[in-house]
């Protein structure tokens, strides 16, 4: 509620606007508690503003966020498009986490449009920046994706892999969020390996950890993956016990 006062302050009755563009390009620290859409408005709203008392480096960061976010949506080449310019604006800007934040979207959209071979060396290379800038989150994010993307490929082995890496960061640093979407990343390649016992034991102690943290929109996704699990084990009234109460959040 603190960001939405401030952010309503600061662009929607004009209090601050590059104030309000700044908190905006910054909301992925409270991205986990928000619905995508809400999330989308702001940024749409801090955009529409620029003009030439923006900073150049926060109207690149909020194009990056409104990239992050089509991504988000499954609006992957609008996100490629977006990311892969951006590359190039915050290099020019000298922002090299900026750079590797760009870089780990474009690998992310090429993946999940099957550009797997394409995207995996923007993945690397946001991954080998983040740790060079000790930006852990990123690391993991990065790690995550080329999970994800060597999952794509059947390269279970190395997916397992990155997936524990980020585990062991995400523990290391307390990061209990970017942990939980790990262990729900883990049970989804699981899943498709065929492991799906093993992936409705992770989703399951996904789900009890999002749900103790209030992470709505992120018990909405476990809910229905579970539920699709379950049913995978012929656990019918399981899964149906499930998919309502996903379909109401």
């Amino acid at each position: 509620e603190n960001w939405r006062a401030a952010l309503h302050w600061s662009l929607v009755e004009r209090g601050d606007i590059v104030l309000g563009q700044r908190l905006a390009g910054a909301m992925r620290a409270v991205w986990p508690a928000t619905a995508i859409g809400e999330r989308r408005r702001w940024l749409q709203l801090a955009l529409d503003l620029v003009d030439g008392r923006t900073p150049p480096l926060v109207a690149a960061n909020l194009e990056h966020s409104v990239a992050t976010v089509a991504y988000m949506f499954g609006e992957f080449e609008a996100a490629l498009s977006s990311s892969r310019r951006l590359t190039a604006v915050f290099a020019e800007l000298g922002d090299a986490l900026g750079v590797a934040r760009a870089q780990f979207v474009t690998g992310r959209s090429l993946a999940n449009m099957g550009r797997v071979a394409e995207g995996e060396p923007f993945l690397k290379s946001s991954l080998d920046a983040a740790r060079e800038l000790g930006n852990t989150p990123l690391a993991g994010l990065a790690l995550g994706g080329l999970a994800r993307a060597r999952s794509m490929v059947g390269d279970l082995a190395s997916a397992r892999a990155y997936l524990a890496e980020a585990f062991t960061i995400y523990e290391a640093t307390g990061a209990d969020a970017y942990s939980v979407l790990a262990k729900s990343a883990a049970a989804g390649i699981e899943f498709h390996a065929g492991y799906i016992e093993q992936a409705v034991h992770l989703s399951t102690a996904a789900l009890d950890t999002m749900r103790s943290f209030g992470l709505t929109l992120f018990v909405t996704m476990e809910m229905n993956n579970l539920a699709a699990y379950l049913i995978a084990c012929k656990r019918w009234n399981d899964a149906r016990a499930l998919a309502p109460d996903a379909l109401e959040l």
